[in-house]
């Protein structure tokens, strides 16, 4: 009687291990299927940090690396190693010149300071060159919001920086060239008020010239108190007028000045101009109208009329292209 019953004791027991074994079997491989996956989310996570373009990193909160991605042989030079090993990172790669600003950038990413805001920096590669580097960086949380560090992106960026000083001195030399074409410009405008200035002179003169003969040819027709008169009339004329003497050559000199080649291209395609030919030209490179030319030769405008018809010919140029315009390009 004892003895069945312990076998049904015994018999219950081994059910009971035997349902607690198959249920620790079910949690065992529950658990090594949750590690099988949770080790190949792993491994995808650093398949997907490792062979990020950008040179990936984490810091602690404390600022201690805990990972560098393999990019960083790509930008520095270093393995990622060398660079956890490092006992400090700036004094391993960041320009001396940048490190203080480095430094405060990490600690204020670290403490929260500011939140996505990325910073240039430059650091010398292993074989001592020098380029230009962004840093990214980001908090990094758990699923229960546990502050775990940051997580800093790095990419090069020494090729935008040559490009953007590429345009920032095209920039500048065009702003330079654009001031010097003022300038020029301001230059030419100012010799072309000279030669008119010169030209005006030279109006006056021949006004003068013009006023005196007709003048001259009436005094015989005058009486002695009136020729008189005439006299000092014309005597006064020639004195205020006596700072106007110019003549053709000083003109040539000051708009050569202006117009340096002028002369020597125009012969070179028309050497069959006479000098009163290259003079009209002058005038019509300076744009004057036949009005003032006429006034300035002392001649009728129905002369410089004739005078530009016989240019044109001599010049071979058609009828519905400007005179000015032409000598625009001499």
């Amino acid at each position: 009687m004892i003895s069945s019953q312990k076998n049904g004791d015994d018999q219950q027991l081994i059910s009971k291990l035997e349902s607690e074994i198959s249920g620790l079997k079910k949690k065992l491989q529950r658990l090594e299927e949750e590690k099988l996956h949770a080790e190949e989310k792993r491994l995808f996570f650093n398949m997907v940090a490792d062979f990020s373009n950008d040179w990936e990193l984490w810091f602690t909160p404390q600022g201690k690396m805990l990972y560098c991605s393999p990019s960083c042989m790509d930008i520095t030079g270093y393995s990622p190693k060398q660079i956890t090993d490092s006992s400090s990172l700036d004094e391993l790669l960041i320009l001396e010149d940048d490190q203080q600003s480095f430094n405060s950038y990490i600690k204020e990413v670290l403490s929260l300071t500011i939140i996505r805001q990325s910073h240039e920096f430059r650091l010398i590669t292993r074989s001592r060159q020098v380029r230009w580097c962004e840093m990214s960086c980001r908090a990094v949380h758990d699923k229960l919001g546990k502050y775990l560090g940051i997580r800093a992106s790095v990419r090069d960026i020494t090729k935008l920086k040559e490009a953007l000083s590429h345009i920032r001195q095209l920039s500048e030399k065009r702003k330079f060239d654009t001031e010097m074409k003022h300038q020029l410009t301001g230059e030419i405008d100012a010799q072309e008020r000279e030669i008119s200035s010169y030209l005006m002179i030279l109006s006056q003169k021949n006004e003068l010239i013009s006023y005196l003969e007709k003048s001259v040819t009436k005094l015989d027709s005058l009486n002695t108190q009136f020729r008189k008169k005439k006299i000092e009339e014309m005597l006064q004329k020639i004195s205020q007028n006596s700072t106007a003497d110019m003549d053709w050559e000083m003109f040539k000199v000051q708009f050569e000045k202006l117009y340096p080649a002028f002369f020597e291209n125009i012969k070179e395609v028309h050497p069959n101009l006479t000098e009163n030919d290259l003079r009209l030209c002058t005038f019509l490179r300076l744009k004057m109208s036949t009005k003032e030319i006429a006034g300035l030769l002392n001649i009728s405008p129905k002369s410089i009329e004739v005078a530009r018809v016989r240019l044109r010919k001599k010049l071979n140029i058609k009828r519905e292209q400007k005179l000015k315009t032409y000598f625009n390009n001499f």
